[in-house]
């Protein structure tokens, strides 16, 4: 096991994502399912790999954007909507994280994506993570943003409490964003995914991803604890950790200049 926990340089202030946009909305059917994403609309340089954005629990692509704006302006970002979210088709049933792993892995294949690097945030880490393990070839890199759910949190009260104790670090106009996401998706399947989510263990799944993992946390994200990440740093074959100074919870939405320049220093 190659081990690598260290403090990135790249975690210091950085501008926030342009006030104009880059982003194009592109829908595509999946298993006779559409799924929207926003994909970035310039031209980019050959030779630049992709990046693909996960959204978390109940929100989504949407409070990807930030980030995806200020990738969008020197690489090929795509932040899709997957099954059950946002603008894309609602399916019946219930959905567990390996079935949006498949998900997630079928959408690259109709899009044309072979593979990116993958940089997801909160439940998505563990969607992620998934994908990592199960479809190795689809993920070069492997970035997570305050991965969900430690030991101490699996249970719904106590997880409650802490979201809570998070949107004091967040921007108020993240509220308004997850509001009208949960409003889309609907109560039974926020439920249900929440119970997904509780019961699917990410440190069972890093110790078969074999993609350069990075773990990156927010100083003051209530939901991802320092110790959890040293936790996850340790079962995960090939992995590094990261704090922003100041950030909390949706690292890609708080402080997406500084998860850029993480991102850029990836893409060789």
């Amino acid at each position: 096991m190659t081990m690598i926990e260290r403090t990135l340089p790249w975690a210091r202030p950085a501008s926030r994502a342009p006030s104009s946009t880059r982003l194009v909305s592109q829908y595509i059917d999946v298993d006779r399912i559409t799924v929207h994403t926003k994909v970035s609309a310039g031209p980019i340089p050959v030779g630049r790999p992709p990046v693909v954005l996960v959204h978390g629990l109940v929100v989504s692509s949407r409070y990807m954007e930030p980030l995806a704006e200020c990738l969008a302006t020197d690489t090929r970002v795509f932040a899709p909507d997957l099954p059950g979210y946002g603008r894309s088709d609602k399916p019946r049933g219930t959905t567990d994280v390996p079935s949006l792993a498949s998900s997630l892995d079928r959408w690259m294949e109709a899009v044309g994506l072979e593979q990116a690097i993958i940089v997801a945030n909160s439940f998505g880490c563990q969607i992620a993570a998934h994908l990592a393990a199960t479809y190795p070839a689809r993920v070069s890199e492997l970035v997570l943003l305050g991965p969900m759910v430690e030991p101490s949190a699996r249970n719904a009260l106590v997880l409650a409490a802490r979201g809570l104790a998070n949107v004091r670090f967040e921007p108020a106009s993240l509220g308004w964003i997850i509001a009208q996401d949960l409003w889309a998706m609907g109560v039974p399947r926020a439920l249900s995914l929440i119970y997904t989510m509780l019961t699917d263990h990410i440190e069972v799944t890093l110790p078969h991803v074999r993609a350069r993992t990075h773990i990156v946390r927010g100083e003051r994200d209530t939901l991802a604890s320092g110790s959890w990440v040293r936790t996850l740093i340790g079962v995960t074959p090939i992995g590094e950790s990261a704090e922003i100074p100041g950030a909390g919870h949706a690292l890609n939405y708080n402080a997406p200049g500084r998860v850029a320049t993480l991102v850029r220093s990836l893409i060789h």
